[in-house]
């Protein structure tokens, strides 16, 4: 019976730990900056950037045998337009983060 109380509460742990992230990216899109993702969650696994001012980032949280991985997408833009960022410049724009998904690793 304990056995199975422990184990229960592992489990749920271990599920909480990965899919706090997903919480947050939830929340996140169309409003927070690449600034704003690296405070969260830190500095990425892997960074790539196209020619189109997008960038992508992978988060990778693992806890043997499960891994989980994250890949944000970023697109310039300015952050000005959500009501709850502070007004910037007209032609400022930041890397603001557009989507995300994870998957199995």
């Amino acid at each position: 019976m304990a056995t199975k109380i422990i184990l229960g509460v592992v489990v749920t742990l271990l599920i909480s730990y990965l899919a706090l992230p997903s919480y947050y990216l939830t929340n996140a899109v169309g409003r927070e900056t690449q600034e704003g993702v690296s405070d969260h969650l830190g500095q990425p696994l892997q960074s790539i950037e196209d020619s189109a001012g997008r960038s992508v980032w992978i988060y990778k949280k693992e806890v043997p045998p499960v891994c989980v991985e994250y890949t944000l997408t970023f697109i310039r833009r300015n952050p000005s337009d959500e009501a709850t960022r502070p007004v910037l410049g007209d032609k400022a724009t930041l890397p603001v983060l557009s989507k995300w998904i994870w998957t199995w690793c």
